[in-house]
């Protein structure tokens, strides 16, 4: 050192092996922190001249920061907050310093200004590993910044205190830049200090660059990270894909001039992150909220009691007079609190939130947001938080394995998108502690939110966590002191401290969507079909508001004011995520709710207030009905939860004598250290366990006091049924003028019940008529009601009466026997999905009994067994069938169909457009569109402008060109309306058989097809056959048009099977005489076709009866032909029969061959036939029962043989009679006059007009019984008294000694009991019971008739 010149200079070279440097605590001078570095160079120049400069190296290899607890309360893997990584096996440290203008210019930082700066300071460092307890790094912070930073920078002081002291004395005159290197960086963030459950961030790069301007407290931090991951304590992955972050911080100086340029601001770039969180993540998260974050103990010290005053060496004694050591941190820094904000911004490219069940591969819901910028504010000068939030698109999505093949798997979205692309979502949220106010402004794009309840649960379950109690934290007595102070205290002498909550929504079209858990995918077009689950929407432009005021001791209510406006509010029902085939229920309107609720003179006074500004149109129907009660209910079964154990499910309403017990003595425990010796004042116990009551409000009664107003304009309300694909409106009901004033007192006690409702409307009715298509007067008038209900105490007495008054003006009501027609319709077709959805669920339910299924599936199963019963179709509304012969196209608004020649299509007309986003369901006059289709013939169309108006118009002719013309007809059959295109020639066959069918004349002979038996319907493909069978019309042009002179047969052909194919032909009139025949009296003519087989070959013939109708259309002539057999017998006894014949061409359902006999046995249930086509003049039948009887004796075949029935067409001009003969208990017949009588009956002597009947059916013979005895008991008999007398005369050799005849009993069915079938009305008969009094077992009645029964 030159001491003349003034300058100085010192070289320092040090090399230590370990070096330990201990941070101490202002309050008690004792070790907090310990730095540990081992294998340490130091290097410093230092040089004294006008100005100091410093230059400085230090080279650690190993670096170690723990702390130093008093007491032991972390655990040991935590006392290290700063060291080597689990990684390496050693750690490096590299620091170099610089101050002065020539230590300067050393920098090895590129861009460093030296004339702007005074020092910098450079830190490598090598992997690492942080642990955060936040009480103790905030401890540390504090430490370093406020103590070690100034006792280095200043003159050494020889305590902590003293040396926090001096920081405040320093000056500085430029920037000062701190930049840290690392290539690795482990932070560990714990649960508690005291559990081993923690979270791993791992970091690849880390850079922190600081600079620290001249003025107090201005800085500037700026930090990059890399390849940034996150996970747990189990190894399992938070953060999957690395992240990189970008974090600027601003500090501004602590002489700004106002708090906003004070604060210290944060901005974070995130690029995009995906988070894994299963639900034990969630509930660790929560838990280090609670006892890491949120933990004010830094767990070092127990309570100070007292500071140390001597020095290291015994004879030193500090004296602070200046300083309060209770004020005093660790650091060393007195209590000056500077209220500085704090503005923290954060913004993502993209966030994948991903929440899981149990494990990552149980995956429940994925919540994305696009560019989302999330804002903090914390104002520590008015005591206020502000947070913000605005993401310009939000995605939940439902990502659970059940979901695999469902459409719906996004719960919410955003539908319509801003001019950026996305619609933007923002939330504002302030939080005023002083003035305990809270603000939350919530405002929202166009979203759709779906409910699916199975998700739902999921998420409710995910967020249920719960927390872990600090358990090493040992009891304050102090504090529960101080707390039991504060629970004795007279609330009623305390001011109530008030919590207000403002809430505010603005959204623009809001729709909430309700699905169908068990729809199954619905075909709605021919050969295009799409799977789709049946929904419930909701749509609205939204607005509400409320302001919550609240008791902050009790949580009770003190005041709520909220209010809902929705603006075109829509509900409408549709088919799959892309909402296909809107049906509108509920016609957009305006709709406004008011709530609000407050206490006045000691009662909760609620009012609710529901105007609408327009009208109300709501358009219901059974099936959305039954969809609305299926969501409802597969909602509730899958949110219907356990019952909540007693231990969570909250306090009981009132104390036990043993928990009163309890808090007396608890009472008296901690009062015992302030007592002066007397005895415990059995007052404040009293008190206190009367507070405790009323807390949970078990002791003081308070009314409720409800008041409702409704005002609506106008309501119209229509009821369709469209129930197993039908489309018929039943009626409409409208209320006009509607008010509602109601006031309702709620008591304690339900008998104390007081209310005052007053209801006036005007109400107005219609009801559809569907024969005709049109809208009637149900109600001629408007009916006028007031309706006044009150409830209250008499006078004179305690006791409340209710007193219901009802003004009705004149009813004038009008209706039509079709009106009740639609009504027992509905309500059958109601029924019938009743008991089909009631099977559906017993199948489920047998389906959880064998499977033992979970909650979950089983709600899915019940789910699907509703919508098959709701979604069963029997029906279309509309349907066109082909009978002309050829190919015609049908078209309409929406698609063209080629139909086939006997082909029926089913399908509907597209709803009406109206202001709502469905479809309107009009009907009759109030219908706006026309019913329009086009029917394309051979290049000809045809234009029906509204199908409704067909219905009266009956058959039309069209002529077409050359000869050619169809004929059309509309015709109500069964719940459809069916247009009928046919030729002018239709065959119907109304037999069991199929025949081929051509046109021949002299020249050619067309083919014209097969006309098959009965027909067929399938509801999935919309098309079935049609009964009727229409000849070609080309070939009726060709045959009949292009020379009338041609002579034209029709030819019938059978195929037997395994016999020769038999041939039958008719001549038919000319077209002329068809005209004729309508004109005449007998319109109709019927003749047999005799079928054989050809020339030459073997084969049974049989005969065909063919029956020809014609009737004249505008001049033109319709022909009918029908096709039917000889003779059809039909069963009518109750019971199943064999019918035997020995002749051919006999044909049943069920029929067997017996080759001994020759003959041919037919198996007949109760009304089956058999069709007889056999060709000669009569046919001979035998009968017998063909079931075992289950009561009375056994019968055999009919007695005398054969029964000889005529197959001409003349009818039976008398009944034949016959019995079925009792056979002994050997099996042989009895040989007596009698038994179970029956007989055969022309069916057609039960008609009027006999002559229409016999050329439109064929001739039938009916089997049938005398009398039926139906046994409602299940052991009664009836007994022949006649046979028994001949039996009791007869000498008998056999042994048939017990033998008693009684009538044959068999099972029902049809009856569901006991049938037994009883002989003519005139014979004597007995009722046997059976009986142990009785010689034989029986017991018997007086013999009586038929007759005699009144």
């Amino acid at each position: 050192a030159d001491s003349n010149i003034g300058i100085s200079f010192l070289t320092l070279i040090a090399k230590m092996e370990a070096f330990h440097v201990y941070l101490n605590s202002a309050k008690d001078d004792l070790p907090v922190f310990q730095m540990t570095m081992s294998e340490t160079d130091v290097y410093i120049n230092a040089l004294k001249a006008s100005e100091d400069h410093i230059i400085a190296s230090v080279a650690v290899g190993d670096f170690r920061l723990n702390v130093l607890p008093q007491i032991c309360k972390i655990k040991s893997e935590y006392l290290t907050i700063l060291g080597l990584s689990p990684n390496h096996s050693s750690s490096l440290l590299q620091l170099q310093y610089g101050k002065g203008p020539l230590a300067l210019r050393c920098c090895p930082l590129q861009n460093f200004d030296v004339e702007k700066n005074e020092m910098f300071v450079v830190v490598n460092l090598s992997p690492m590993r942080f642990v955060h307890i936040h009480a103790v790094i905030l401890t540390l912070v504090e430490y370093m910044t406020e103590g070690v930073l100034g006792a280095m920078a200043g003159k050494v002081a020889e305590s902590a205190v003293l040396a926090a002291r001096d920081l405040a004395y320093t000056d500085t005159g430029g920037n000062k830049v701190f930049r840290v290197y690392a290539e690795g960086f482990d932070f560990i963030l714990p649960q508690s200090a005291y559990e081993s459950n923690h979270f791993i961030v791992k970091a690849g790069k880390l850079d922190l660059n600081f600079i620290s301007h001249p003025s107090p407290g201005e800085g500037v931090a700026q930090l990059f990270l890399s390849d940034v991951t996150m996970t747990c304590d189990r190894q399992e992955m938070i953060i999957d894909n690395p992240i990189s972050m970008d974090v600027v911080a601003k500090m501004a100086p602590l002489n700004a001039l106002t708090p906003h340029d004070g604060a210290t601001k944060i901005n974070m770039n995130v690029s995009s992150i995906s988070l894994l969180l299963t639900k034990q993540h969630y509930s660790q998260i929560m838990n280090t909220l609670d006892n890491n974050i949120s933990e004010s103990d830094t767990f070092l010290r127990d309570n100070i009691t007292s500071a140390r005053t001597t020095s290291n060496s015994g004879d030193a004694v500090y004296n602070w007079p200046s300083i309060d050591i209770n004020s005093v941190t660790h650091g060393g820094a007195e209590e000056v609190i500077i209220k500085r904000r704090l503005y923290m911004r954060f913004e993502f490219e993209a966030l994948w939130l991903n929440l899981c069940g149990d494990s990552s591969s149980d995956p429940i819901v994925s919540v994305a947001a696009v560019q989302a910028k999330i804002g903090l504010k914390l104002l520590p000068d008015t005591d206020t938080n502000e947070f913000d939030a605005t993401l310009l698109d939000l995605l939940v999505e439902d990502r659970r394995h059940v979901t695999v093949n469902r459409h719906f798997t996004k719960l919410v979205q955003q539908i319509k998108h801003g001019e950026d692309g996305f619609d933007v979502c923002n939330i504002s949220y302030m939080k005023a502690k002083t003035k305990n106010e809270v603000r939350m402004k919530v405002s929202l794009g166009s979203p759709r939110v779906v409910f699916i309840p199975d998700a739902v649960l999921e998420i409710l379950l995910f967020f249920e966590t719960e927390k872990t109690p600090p358990s090493t934290v040992e009891f304050d007595t102090t504090k529960s002191e101080s707390r039991t102070q504060i629970a004795v205290t007279n609330f009623t002498d305390t001011k109530i401290e008030k919590k207000t909550i403002e809430f505010g929504l603005e959204t623009d079209d809001c729709s909430f969507v309700l699905i169908d858990m068990g729809s199954v995918p619905l075909e709605w077009r021919r050969q295009h079909t799409k799977s789709n689950v049946e929904v419930v929407v909701m749509k609205a432009r939204t607005s509400a508001s409320a302001n919550v005021v609240s008791d902050m001791k009790t949580g009770q209510l003190v005041e709520l004011d909220s209010q809902i406006h929705c603006e075109n509010f829509e509900v409408f029902s549709a088919c799959g995520v892309s909402f296909l085939k809107p049906m509108q229920i509920l016609c957009p309107t305006i709709l406004s709710l008011f709530y609000s609720s407050k206490k006045l003179e000691g009662k909760m006074v609620t009012e609710i207030a529901f105007v609408s500004l327009a009208d109300l149109n709501l358009i219901i129907s059974m099936r959305q009905y039954a969809l609305f009660v299926a969501i409802a209910t597969s909602a509730k079964d899958i949110l219907d939860r356990e019952s909540v154990p007693d231990s969570i499910a909250g306090m009981e309403d009132s104390l036990t004598e043993h928990e009163t017990d309890k808090i007396k003595k608890l009472v008296s425990a901690l009062e015992k250290p302030y007592d002066d010796g007397s005895s415990t004042d059995p007052l404040l116990s009293r008190q206190s366990t009367n507070i405790s009551c009323s807390s949970h409000g078990t002791k003081v009664s308070q009314d409720r006091v409800i008041k409702l107003k409704i005002t609506v304009p106008s309501t119209h309300t229509t009821v369709v049924n469209d129930l197993q694909g039908v489309d018929e409106a039943l009626f409409k009901v409208s209320f006009s003028s509607f008010l509602n004033n109601t006031e309702v007192c709620l008591k304690d006690n339900i008998s104390d019940l007081i209310f005052h409702s007053h209801t006036y409307m005007l109400v107005h009715s219609d009801y559809f008529n569907k024969m005709s298509s049109r809208w009637e007067k149900f109600l001629l008038s408007p009916w006028e009601l007031d309706f006044k209900a009150v409830r209250g105490q008499k006078k004179g007495t305690r006791r409340k009466t209710t007193t219901i008054d009802v003004e009705s003006h004149p009813c004038d009501i009008s209706f039509s026997e079709q009106f009740i027609i639609s009504l027992n319709g509905a309500m059958a077709m109601w029924n019938i999905f009743s008991e089909t959805n009631k099977k559906a669920l017993a199948i489920a339910n047998d389906l959880d009994i064998q499977l033992e299924m979970d909650k979950k599936f089983l709600s899915r199963t019940r789910s699907m067994a509703r919508c098959a019963a709701r979604s069963l179709t029997t029906t279309l509304p509309y349907g066109v069938s082909n009978r002309s012969g050829i190919p015609i196209t049908l078209t309409t608004d929406e698609y063209s169909l080629l139909l086939e020649d006997t082909e029926t299509y089913f399908f509907s007309f597209p709803l009406s457009c109206g202001g709502g986003s469905g479809g309107y369901r009009l009907y009759g006059q109030d219908a706006k569109d026309n019913k329009t289709i086009f029917i394309l013939v051979d290049g000809c169309e045809i234009m029906f402008k509204h199908l409704d108006d067909e219905i009266t118009k009956g058959k039309q002719v069209h002529e077409l060109h050359d000869g050619l013309y169809i004929f059309t007809e509309a015709e109500k059959t069964g719940k459809s309306l069916i247009l009928h295109i046919s030729s002018f020639m239709d065959v119907r066959n109304h037999t069991s058989l199929d025949f081929s069918l051509s046109l021949r004349t002299t020249l050619v002979k067309h083919f014209l097809g097969i006309c098959r038996r009965g027909g067929s319907f399938s509801p999935q493909s919309k098309v079935h056959r049609s009964k009727a069978f229409g000849v070609n019309a080309k070939y009726l042009q060709s045959v009949y048009h292009s020379s009338p002179s041609n002579r034209i047969w029709f030819e019938i052909v059978f195929s037997p099977g395994q016999t020769n194919n038999l041939h039958g032909e008719i001549e038919l009139p000319p077209f002329t005489a068809f005209r004729q025949m309508a004109d005449s009296k007998h319109p109709r003519k019927k003749v047999e076709i005799f079928l054989s087989p050809e020339s030459g070959k073997d084969g049974c013939c049989m005969s065909v009866i063919f029956t020809c109708k014609v009737t004249l259309i505008k001049g033109y002539p319709v022909v009918e032909l029908f096709l039917l057999p000889r003779l059809v017998v039909r069963n009518n006894m109750f019971v199943n029969i064999l019918v035997a014949t020995p002749m051919p061409s006999t044909y049943s359902k069920e029929t067997s061959q017996n080759k001994d006999k020759g003959t041919d046995v037919h198996y007949l249930h109760p009304f089956d036939e058999i069709e007889i086509y056999h060709a000669g003049k009569s046919v001979a039948l035998a009968f017998k029962c063909a079931d075992n009887p289950v009561g009375g004796n056994k019968t055999g075949w009919n007695k005398l043989g054969w029964i000889d029935v005529p197959l001409d067409r003349s009818s039976l001009s008398k009944n034949i009679h016959s019995t079925f003969p009792f056979l002994t208990v050997t099996g042989k017949d009895a040989n007596f006059s009698g038994g179970c009588d029956f007989y055969l009956q022309d069916e057609r002597s039960h008609y009027n007009d006999k002559e229409d009947r016999r050329n439109e059916s064929s001739k039938c013979i009916l089997v049938s019984v005398h009398n039926l005895g139906v046994d409602h008991t299940g052991d009664v008999l009836f007994e022949s008294w006649d046979i028994n007398q001949q039996y009791s005369v007869l000498d008998v050799r056999e042994p048939t000694d017990c033998q008693n005849f009684t009538f044959s009993t068999f099972s029902s069915s049809l009856h569901k009991r006991r049938i037994s079938i009883l002989p003519k009305d005139g014979c004597l008969i007995r009722i046997i019971h059976l009986s142990i009094d009785s010689i034989d077992g029986f017991r018997r009645s007086k013999s009586f008739t038929i007759e005699d029964v009144p």
